[in-house]
């Protein structure tokens, strides 16, 4: 609170004083009466592998909900298939995940390219759980994959982007997902 004394200042000062603290005071209670509507840009998700390149081509992305929020969960879900020119199939891998926020690494870490994995968050902010291909899966089956997480309520504003890289047990390119979103 701001306490003005007519010792610190003559009368005239003291009255435009008075009248700056009210007009900023209210000026502040308009702000925080009012609503701002932000509309984000809605997230998105590619094959950044392509067919030619991996294994496992993918036709379709969703996000659940379609516009992530802090503090609630997300999903990612990928559906595909495992190209027919892949006579061995997937039976075994690894990959790696990265997120980067406004184009700054933020996390990394390892999973497996068959069943689930369950990644720590740094700070203990929670966990990220990759449901990756049910192996063995034969050439020409169809795949889903899944990244499930809740966005932790600290996460600051910006441009974030995950990528999901993932061999097979011979060592090529399984698959590649980027997906996009801006909180």
């Amino acid at each position: 609170m701001l306490a003005v004394t007519s010792r610190s200042m003559p009368s005239h000062t003291m009255r435009a004083t008075t009248l700056l603290a009210l007009a900023l005071a209210l000026t502040g209670c308009a702000a925080a009466a009012s609503t701002t509507t932000v509309t984000a840009t809605p997230p998105n998700a590619t094959d950044c592998g392509g067919p030619k390149n991996a294994d496992i081509a993918f036709a379709s992305f969703a996000f659940d909900p379609v516009q992530p929020v802090r503090g609630e969960p997300l999903v990612v879900t990928a559906n595909g298939s495992i190209a027919g020119r892949v006579a061995h199939g997937i039976t075994g891998g690894d990959g790696t995940v990265s997120v980067t926020l406004n184009g700054l690494p933020l996390f990394a870490g390892p999973f497996n390219t068959c069943g689930k994995t369950s990644l720590a968050l740094p700070l203990g902010l929670g966990s990220v759980i990759i449901d990756s291909v049910t192996c063995p899966a034969p050439g020409g089956s169809a795949v889903s994959l899944a990244a499930n997480l809740t966005i932790p309520g600290i996460a600051p504003p910006g441009q974030y982007e995950a990528k999901l890289t993932a061999s097979d047990q011979n060592g090529a390119m399984a698959y590649c997902l980027a997906a996009t979103m801006a909180l």
